[in-house]
């Protein structure tokens, strides 16, 4: 089962790397070939994740509308608020993108376009991304900060500095942010790429939260505290196994004593993860992607899959 990271298009590289030791490489969907942010590419490079773009047309306007959207939303909304609210007001109007662009060039009335809710996803996305990459470029400072601060206060009283106060994993659920159109965004790549496996990795309880709202019947499955940087290899292929027999189950409460979670090496405060696992019963990517898109047509989701959706939340 391949991991596919959610609903992000932006990941950190320390949990990058953190995650890809858990669960191996890890799929991230990118909304643009163009700009990739941060260390994304060299982390494709080492074989932590694999960077897929299920739209890769279109790149150039979307990085122009995507000038033009900032400029839009300065002038209406001011810097740093512009993407929460012009999107929360314009994000599922199918004409958003051509009254912005009215709006900017001074257009008497509004430019005809036809209704593109991918390219409007895509572009949603684009924003988020950078938002997230600004997100996690301050939390990185702020973090580095803290740590020489500690280095210092250490130094100062004798001790040496502990090798476990540099680079944390990403604490700030940016997904608190916009939940519900990240989600909405994201189903747009996923459904377009319809993966193998639904194996689902995200660091937000907020996007698992509205996930519940939307599927009743996720269930947790087992909670994982404080697991260690360095688990073993055999620690990795037990929870492999077990990550496994929780998409093949047919009947969880059975399945769960058969197949008790593995013990995995716990740590202290320093590099903690704490791992959540969720299940959706006999639920595919189409369903997945209808109830997130806000498409729901029961008419073509009725039919059971054989697996189960598997979420991991990953907190630090």
């Amino acid at each position: 089962m391949k991991p596919v990271y959610f609903p992000f298009t932006h990941i950190c590289e320390p949990l990058a790397r953190r995650l890809c030791q858990l669960f191996g490489q890890m799929t991230v969907y990118l909304p643009m070939s163009d700009n990739i942010p941060g260390n994304m590419n060299q982390l494709q490079a080492d074989g932590c994740i694999e960077l897929r773009i299920p739209f890769p047309d279109d790149g150039d306007r979307l990085m122009i509308l995507g000038r033009d959207f900032k400029t839009w939303g300065e002038q209406h909304y001011g810097e740093g608020a512009s993407l929460k609210n012009a999107f929360s007001e314009g994000f599922y109007n199918q004409t958003f993108t051509a009254q912005i662009r009215s709006d900017i060039l001074k257009h008497d009335k509004p430019v005809e376009a036809s209704p593109d809710p991918a390219f409007n996803a895509r572009l949603f996305l684009l924003m988020a991304q950078e938002l997230d990459a600004q997100q996690d470029d301050l939390d990185r400072k702020l973090a580095l900060s803290a740590d020489a601060e500690q280095e210092l206060f250490a130094r100062m009283n004798g001790q040496e500095r502990p090798d476990s106060f540099a680079k944390p994993i990403q604490s700030t659920d940016y997904g608190s942010v916009m939940t519900e159109s990240r989600l909405s965004a994201w189903s747009h790549l996923f459904c377009k790429d319809v993966p193998e496996s639904c194996f689902l990795v995200t660091t937000s309880r907020a996007c698992v939260g509205h996930m519940m709202e939307l599927f009743p019947d996720i269930r947790q499955a087992s909670v994982f505290e404080n697991i260690s940087r360095d688990i073993s290899d055999s620690e990795r292929a037990a929870l492999t196994q077990y990550l496994s027999a929780l998409c093949q189950a047919s009947d969880a409460g059975a399945d769960f004593n058969l197949n008790p979670p593995p013990e995995l090496k716990s740590a202290g405060n320093a590099g903690r993860l704490h791992l959540t696992l969720y299940f959706l019963p006999r639920t595919g990517p189409t369903e997945i992607c209808s109830k997130l898109s806000q498409a729901d047509d029961p008419g073509q989701i009725r039919d059971r899959v054989q697996q189960n959706i598997i979420i991991a939340l990953c907190e630090a």
